[in-house]
């Protein structure tokens, strides 16, 4: 895969994670999906919303694996992706990925070059059409960014924090979207004295 945006492949996700990372990607088989996720008592199954697309079912699996993250309906059929109750992306049934960043982040991932066509919504969401394996790894990377992203703001502790930076590092940023993430690291270090 040629993105520039260092979608990692998912072996290389697996190996860097720490205690606190998000899952990785994980290997399916279509026909059989499962699900772990962080539901709330009572709620139907996420996979029941989104047809099993390999796309959506490889996507949904990963993320809802990764700590703190809940799954919830989301209009169009859709499921939305969330932590602490705060959006970090959701995906339509055909695969459409929504992913909200701040500007800046958003600004800085849509002008680096990819072979994975990234844009933006009216909303501000970074947005991209998942059809294939190397789409996926590179949806799981965006919403990682998204999901890294809210970690720091929701930080309570510098324990946390230092588990943040190692996060913030395994994603190895380079250019601006590095610069972007150390600084929101460093203002949340700041506020945690």
């Amino acid at each position: 895969m040629t993105c520039d945006v260092t979608c990692p492949p998912a072996e290389r996700m697996d190996s860097d994670r720490s205690a606190s990372s998000p899952g990785s990607l994980i290997n399916i088989d279509s026909r059989t999906p499962t699900l772990r996720a962080v539901l709330p008592p009572g709620e139907r199954n996420p996979l029941a919303l989104v047809p099993p697309s390999v796309a959506t079912t490889h996507l949904v699996q990963a993320v809802a694996g990764w700590e703190n993250v809940t799954l919830a309906p989301h209009e169009q059929s859709a499921v939305v992706f969330e932590r602490a109750g705060k959006e970090i992306g959701h995906i339509r049934p055909d695969g459409f990925l929504a992913v909200p960043l701040p500007a800046s982040i958003r600004e800085a991932l849509l002008t680096i070059p990819t072979s994975i066509p990234l844009s933006s919504d009216e909303a501000g969401a970074v947005t991209l059409q998942m059809d294939t394996a190397d789409d996926v790894q590179c949806g799981a990377f965006l919403l990682r960014l998204s999901y890294t992203y809210r970690s720091v703001i929701a930080c309570k502790t510098s324990r946390e924090l230092a588990a943040l930076q190692v996060d913030v590092s395994a994603l190895d940023l380079t250019g601006p979207l590095k610069d972007l993430y150390n600084d929101a690291l460093a203002r949340r270090a700041a506020t945690l004295g």
